[in-house]
């Protein structure tokens, strides 16, 4: 630790059956120069050799916790934020890792301005080719460039086609964090990063980005969003954006307002175009109807599904 504890960096590794990974990970924040680094693994309650790799690291830099049951990676996280001791905390998910010299340059980021959290650019891993690719193809500006609220909430509709600032992985100010007794909304298993930032700015904490990638980012799969996106997330996601309307939405400026409304409106059509292409799929025409009458605009969505699906059976 530094002799006045100020770059003190708390990085909170969530993870469940990260095995093949963990390792990577924690190495890459330990190998971090120029800050001082704890690494607080919190354990979701892993079946695979998770907690005798991270146990038997021999560093006493090296922390292990675990939840008392498997609650999801937010749990997870809040386990971390709860017993991290540094004025500075990053996220990393255990199959991800850090560039080199990445905590020295975002922390340098936050000591010379009054930002609550930095994120920088990412690099794409595909784990199948090992190809790498930046995440925002078009972040070149020189100088960290603030991020306005409203500006976050229109990067991050669903099915939007633009890669959204809500999968970035931001150094936060562990005292912002604490002293508005913030912490991740545990309902949610996506968009938790999303809700944590959102409610950081909406108390007046500035987001920069810097366009430079220093997390690397591992995909897994290519599968498409309405392969993967179901019903439950999007209807948690729905209820955390009402209780987050409660407590600030009266605080926003009206653009602010204007791009909460809308992000909401892609949530409302994302839920309506599950619910009618999963009645589709079981030829319940009824059903997708009703589903499409509370959110007529998600029919845009159906037509561009069925417009692939016939172009590939015409294909075949």
């Amino acid at each position: 630790m530094a002799s006045d504890g100020t770059k003190l960096v708390s990085v909170i590794i969530p993870v469940w059956n990260g095995q093949e990974t963990i390792d990577r990970a924690i190495s890459s924040a330990l190998q971090q120069e120029g800050v001082d680094v704890e690494v607080v693994v919190t354990d979701d309650c892993s079946t695979d050799n998770t907690a005798s790799i991270v146990q038997g690291f021999g560093d006493s830099r090296v922390r292990y916790g675990k939840t008392s049951k498997n609650s999801g990676p937010s749990a997870a996280r809040n386990l971390g934020l709860a017993t991290a001791r540094g004025a500075y905390i990053s996220v990393l998910d255990a199959d991800d890792y850090f560039e080199p010299g990445r905590m020295q340059r975002l922390v340098g980021v936050l000591e010379n301005s009054d930002a609550a959290l930095v994120a920088d650019n990412m690099t794409l891993l595909n784990a199948t080719t090992g190809e790498k690719s930046r995440y925002l193809e078009n972040c070149d500006n020189k100088e960290p460039r603030r991020i306005s609220l409203d500006e976050y909430f229109v990067e991050n509709r669903l099915f939007d086609s633009r890669r959204a600032f809500g999968y970035m992985k931001p150094v936060f100010r562990a005292d912002f964090i604490k002293n508005n007794n913030l912490s991740y909304d545990e309902t949610l298993r996506i968009g938790e990063d999303f809700c944590l930032v959102s409610e950081i700015m909406a108390l007046g904490g500035q987001f920069l980005l810097v366009s430079e990638p220093g997390y690397v980012y591992t995909i897994w799969q290519t599968n498409s969003t309405s392969g993967r996106m179901k019903i439950a997330p999007i209807e948690t996601m729905i209820a955390a954006d009402n209780r987050f309307r409660e407590k600030y939405f009266q605080k926003l400026t009206a653009k602010e307002k204007d791009a909460a409304n809308l992000r909401r409106r892609t949530l409302d059509e994302g839920l309506a175009y599950i619910k009618a292409l999963n009645a589709l799929k079981a030829r319940k025409l009824v059903d997708a109807g009703k589903a499409l009458a509370g959110a007529p605009t998600a029919l845009r969505h159906l037509k561009m599904t069925l417009r692939t699906y016939w172009r590939r059976l015409a294909h075949a």
